[in-house]
């Protein structure tokens, strides 16, 4: 298979350059690795330009500037790239050798039925998970790792399957598709305007129609950047806002019932459990979460 792997990256020329090292070592270097940036410098386009003295022939680096914003530049991505099978990932990603490899070997392996519209990595460092039976009861969890709930929340991959599994959405730092299918459901600019959740929008409305998959032969760390980062209050505000608009879109068995049900779960027990542990840090989470309520407030206001 040929395929385009699209890189989208603001202000992160050091990221950048540790995650096109970790393309320049796979296995099967994609196709075109289009690189697009919305940076308020020249410094990544400069890293672009000394890694392709050392890239592959036969192989394609291009950098493309870009108006700011993660969807966007997912589009102006698309568009400027041909290939069958289009890999995206963050720019703070470090890739082991066979992840293309992996990737297009799970597509190979479904080409048959046709029924695989996209495919997703493993991601190693996954952060440290604790299953709490009141956060299933709320919404807010699941045993079933890879799932969207009724509630809007999706719930990661924490453990590497042992082999491909489906799952309803893919993490947006490591999904491939097929073209066909991003020009039918392509990303859309008018969801996740808060620039989070708009990887779970994407591949939820995908797997409506098409099967999505993680496989465990494609595996990657997801080493955090510092740059262009929220805080944990912040992004659990807009972790809020993205779920809503994604259970108001009415994709799927979503329910809004059963989201305002995780909401005011979510709302009780941090304020309950910062009242009685005296927690900064929980207090700050029942915070964003009661701003999360205003800010869908006013956006239905608006909608009316």
């Amino acid at each position: 298979m040929t395929d385009d792997l699209i890189i989208c990256t603001r202000n992160r020329p050091r990221d950048l350059a540790r995650c096109l090292e970790s393309v320049l070592g796979q296995t099967h270097v994609p196709t075109c690795t289009t690189i697009v940036d919305s940076s308020d410098g020249d410094a990544s386009a400069l890293v672009v330009e000394a890694f392709a003295k050392r890239w592959p022939d036969g192989n394609q680096l291009v950098h493309v500037s870009s108006e700011p914003g993660l969807v966007h530049q997912r589009l102006v991505g698309l568009h400027a790239t041909q290939e069958p099978i289009v890999h995206y990932i963050d720019d703070d990603t470090v890739l082991e050798p066979g992840y293309i490899e992996g990737i297009l070997a799970a597509f190979a392996d479904a080409d048959g039925a046709g029924t695989v519209g996209g495919v997703g990595g493993y991601v190693t460092d996954q952060p440290a998970h604790r299953y709490r039976r009141i956060d299933e009861w709320l919404g807010l969890d699941s045993r079933r790792e890879g799932v969207v709930l009724p509630s809007g929340r999706n719930i990661r991959i924490y453990t590497q399957p042992a082999h491909d599994i489906d799952v309803d959405w893919l993490p947006g730092c490591a999904m491939s598709y097929r073209r066909p299918v991003l020009e039918a459901e392509p990303p859309d600019e008018r969801v996740g305007r808060n620039r989070n959740g708009e990887d779970v929008q994407l591949s939820y409305r995908i797997r409506q129609r098409w099967r999505l998959v993680i496989t465990p032969r494609a595996r990657l760390a997801h080493i955090t950047s510092d740059v262009e980062r929220r805080s944990v209050e912040k992004l659990t505000t807009v972790e809020l806002v993205s779920r809503w608009e994604r259970v108001h879109a009415g994709t799927g068995r979503l329910s809004e019932r059963a989201f305002w049900l995780s909401v005011f779960g979510q709302l009780a027990w941090y304020s309950t459990k910062a009242a009685t542990t005296l927690s900064a840090e929980r207090w700050g989470i029942a915070r964003a979460t009661w701003r999360g309520v205003v800010e869908i407030r006013d956006l239905r206001r608006e909608a009316r």
